[in-house]
């Protein structure tokens, strides 16, 4: 069950962005440098990754950047595979601002690669 990944990761943090922006802050990659170590101690555990608000174009895109930003980070910082991080991005239910991180359940399928929706969209500054 997925149980056993839930508890072997404990509970994992949200990462909080500021503002309209997509950089991790310090904190967050601190945060993030923990749960990779976490994910290196257990082999076979997985991650959903996941941000929200998709009302409009640019929250869409926005949602999808931070997602990415957090992938990105575990992928070419920490050395984690990107197959083990699911990219769930404009979700209902949560903070706009925020991207919450989840064990996987053992028979849990995701995409490990999502296409960015907007990708010509402008970033607003």
């Amino acid at each position: 069950t997925g149980g056993a990944c839930a508890i072997a990761l404990g509970a994992l943090p949200s990462v909080t962005f500021a503002g309209n922006g997509v950089a991790l802050s310090a904190d967050a990659r601190s945060m993030l440098a923990s749960v990779a170590a976490r994910l290196r101690n257990n082999p076979d555990c997985r991650i959903v990754v996941t941000g929200y608000c998709a009302s409009s174009k640019s929250e869409q895109q926005r949602s999808w950047d931070r997602v990415n930003a957090v992938i990105n980070y575990m992928v070419e910082k920490e050395g984690i595979s990107s197959d083990r991080l699911f990219f769930n991005y404009g979700q209902e239910g949560g903070d706009c601002n925020t991207v919450d991180l989840r064990a996987a359940t053992s028979d849990e399928q995701g995409q490990t690669t999502v296409p960015a929706p907007h990708p010509n969209l402008r970033r607003s500054k």
